[in-house]
């Protein structure tokens, strides 16, 4: 199998957005916050992997052909748009809950 530049900027991504969702909830894990798996995990993981999926769609491309990329290059761009993806859409999540909680105390 012959790894192509596609492949390896697919790759960043995705530990990008794994390591958004992952280490945070690992860290609430391990100081007791949180007692179970919940959805909204998932959510947020989708949600950061179809934002970023899109981000690479439309910036992988141009940084192959402009700056023939290396390897690591590549690795790291497509972590930051992976890491940076999820984080935004976690804090869009974030901020709909809290906005559902003054809400509610109003």
């Amino acid at each position: 199998m012959v790894v192509t530049a596609e492949m390896v900027a697919w790759m960043g991504m995705l530990i990008g957005v794994l390591a958004r969702i992952a280490l945070p909830y690992l860290r609430k894990v391990w100081t007791g916050e949180v007692k179970e798996f919940e959805i909204y995990h998932i959510w947020v993981g989708f949600a950061g992997l179809i934002l970023s999926l899109i981000v690479s769609l439309l910036l992988a491309p141009n940084m192959l052909v402009f700056t023939n990329a290396t390897f690591i290059q590549l690795i790291v761009a497509n972590f930051a748009v992976g890491f940076g993806s999820t984080s935004l859409i976690h804090e869009v999540f974030a901020f709909n809950e809290v906005k559902k909680k003054t809400v509610k105390t109003t």
